[in-house]
Formats: C-alpha cells, structure tokens, sequence
C-alpha cells in the first residue's frame, strides 16, 4: 500500500489525481502493520484516509472526485460488518460509487448544465471496477470493467467564454524534504491563489495550485524541501486555444527566450518550461 500511495502520489496530475493520491496516503497512514487486514481494519483505513484527503484541500468542492470517495467511504463503513469477504465489500460498494457519480451532476451546476458527470470522480470509480474485477476473479491477469461503467455518457464540456479566470497558471509541483507539515505549507501559500491541494506525507508533498505569480509560488516552496517536479499549465492559452484561436499555425518557444507577455499573448505563443536539474533538485 505504501508503494501504490508513494507511486499515486509521484504520477499525480490534476486536481483529481492528487485528491485521488492523498486519499491513497491516507488509506495507508490508517493501515497498521498488521500483514493480515481484516474489513473492519480497511474501513478504519478508509475513513482516516477520507477524512486526510478534506483536510488536504482548501475548499473542498462538493460534487466532484471528493464527493464519490466520501459516498464510497461510508458505504465501506456500513458494510464491513455485513459482507462476507473483500469481493462481496467491493461488490456493493461499487453500486454506491456509481450511484454517487451520476447524482453529482444534480449536485454542481456547472456538470448539471454541460449534462456530464465529474471527469475525476469517473476515473475514481474506473478503479473501483478493475479493483473489484480482481478480488471476484483474482486468476485472471487482465480485468475487466464491470457493466456499471455503461450507466453514464460521455459528453463535452463546452466553457463559457465569459467564465473569469482570476488565476491563470495551473501550477504543479513535487516536494521531497524531512518532516514537512502540510498544514504549514498551505498556511505559507494561501494568499498566492486558489484551487490550493497540499497532499502527502513528511518526506514527499505534491501541491497543486492556481495562481498568477507560479514563479513566487515556487521560491517559497524552496525553504520547506527540495523541488523535484514542476509544471506550469497557462489555463488562458489552453482556454484560446479551443475557443479563440486566432492562428492557424503554433507558435512555440521554450522559458529562455525573453518574450514581452504582451508580445505572447497578442499572438498566443506557446511558452514550454526549461527546467534545470542540478543534482536532484530543478531549478
């Protein structure tokens, strides 16, 4: 469990993937070290690994990834002491977790009018499927999804071109270091943008961000570990990109060209991040 966390946590991507990452962490903070786990054991894991994954995020949105976890968790609760075995537990759970999944378009408006369900929530109970796949019928080496995947639709999110965007760089970054505190880590970048999930444990942190100033947001990041991943997504590009292309050609440069943000965006140039790694540390 704590290679599945640690490897969730470094492959992260998105606001989903670290949500889904801290919940993993989560699940093994609760486990003991105990070989043998019995259902009880798991879903006490479960709910500490719940509970770690709100207090990973700043403002929780209800109606996204975090919505179908907590529905799935508690399902976990319910049912520990009445199934038979650990397929039977993800069985039924997995019915929870769908039936969370298509509500939550109820839920968020902004799902409710595009009629989609949450992108991160459907993944989380893509896993849930193979997961369940395996424990009832672990001699298979390849698993399959199970029927409840067919019971939403894929559809298109079409933004609004008048949706505001006060923050413009979706930011990313992994920190490795010695006794880093979470908590003190979201206090320090509070006030630099929104979005903020600060997820992990003392030696490993990923933060996701989005913020103006991503620049800043690193440097300040530098006093509680070692950054050792960072990725900077201009959310505003992206947007143009779909909607507003005024180009039929990519412009595209790397971060050592010297560029007027003026001159960028008047012309929508793509910028690509020149990371430099001395040792094991990017700068």
């Amino acid at each position: 469990m704590e290679s599945i966390a640690d490897a969730a946590l470094t492959g992260a991507r998105g606001n989903s993937g670290i949500i889904f990452a801290q919940f993993l962490n989560g699940i093994h903070n609760g486990l003991t070290e105990e070989k043998k786990v019995s259902l009880a054991d798991f879903s006490k894991a479960v709910n500490y690994g719940i509970n770690q994954t709100y207090e990973s995020i700043s403002n929780p949105v209800e109606g996204t990834i975090i919505t179908v976890m907590y529905d799935w968790s508690k399902s976990i609760n319910l049912l520990k002491d009445r199934a038979t075995d650990v397929a039977q537990l993800f069985s039924i759970s997995l019915e929870v977790a769908v039936q969370s999944l298509n509500a939550k378009t109820d839920k968020l408006k902004a799902l409710k009018d595009a009629l989609v369900v949450d992108a991160g929530g459907k993944g989380f109970v893509y896993f849930l499927e193979g997961m369940t796949s395996y424990f009832m019928s672990p001699e298979n080496n390849v698993s399959e999804y199970i029927a409840a995947g067919d019971e939403y639709e894929d559809h298109n999110i079409h933004v609004s071109e008048n949706d505001d965007l006060s923050y413009r760089y979706c930011t990313k970054i992994l920190l490795k270091g010695t006794q880093m505190e979470l908590e003190s880590i979201k206090s320090a970048l509070q006030d630099y943008g929104d979005s903020l999930i600060v997820a992990g444990g003392p030696t490993r942190v990923r933060i996701h961000i989005h913020t103006n100033t991503p620049a800043v947001v690193l440097e300040r990041l530098r006093g509680f570990g070692n950054v050792v991943q960072q990725m900077v997504d201009d959310m505003q590009r992206q947007f143009e990109t779909v909607h507003a292309r005024k180009y039929k050609i990519a412009l595209v440069t790397d971060s050592i060209a010297d560029l007027p943000k003026e001159a960028m965006d008047n012309y929508q140039v793509h910028m690509i991040p020149l990371n430099l790694l001395i040792g094991t540390v990017v700068i």
